[in-house]
């Protein structure tokens, strides 16, 4: 075998065999935080959607009014926006709840209802809940931990359908 072929053998098996261990170790990115709406009644869009789901790499998933349909929109966060969201679902308000979580003061009888369904990765295990009844602009406000990670997840989709109000 000449130099040359030598060379370009060793090369090609460098080039092969050098990309093979990140390929390998490349994981997909996982689930942070993942929120669905479950509006049941009259209102529009009912059953059970897509709000937002933010990855580990940074990305931005939501749902949104297309002309005809809904659709789904991408983002990407910068890394503050990334730190930011982590600080609030780290805070107190929010890393404690757990299953069904009803506002205060809901009325009994309503011919509409959204659920707001989160799951938030938290190392090894998902913490699930589910607010209900939490109506903001009536005078049900979220938890406070709870609305301002609303408000932030809100302002980054920048949607015209928001669960949150009176967002400062």
């Amino acid at each position: 075998m000449s130099r040359r072929n030598l060379g370009f053998c060793l090369a090609l098996m460098v080039l092969a065999l050098g990309g093979q261990p990140r390929a390998l170790s490349s994981q997909k990115p996982t689930r942070t935080l993942e929120m669905f709406t479950d509006n049941s009644g009259f209102y529009f869009p009912s059953g059970r959607l897509l709000y937002v789901t933010v990855f580990s790499d940074r990305s931005l998933d939501y749902m949104e009014r297309g002309e005809k349909e809904m659709v789904i929109r991408h983002r990407r966060l910068t890394n503050d926006q990334m730190r930011r969201l982590k600080v609030l679902l780290n805070a107190n308000g929010v890393v404690g709840p757990s299953g069904l979580l009803v506002a205060p003061a809901r009325p009994a009888d309503r011919d509409y209802e959204t659920n707001l369904e989160v799951s938030i990765d938290r190392v090894g295990q998902i913490q699930r809940f589910i607010l209900r009844g939490f109506e903001p602009d009536l005078g049900r406000q979220f938890p406070q931990d709870i609305g301002e990670l609303l408000c932030f997840i809100d302002q980054l989709r920048d949607a015209s359908y928001r669960v949150s109000s009176g967002c400062k």
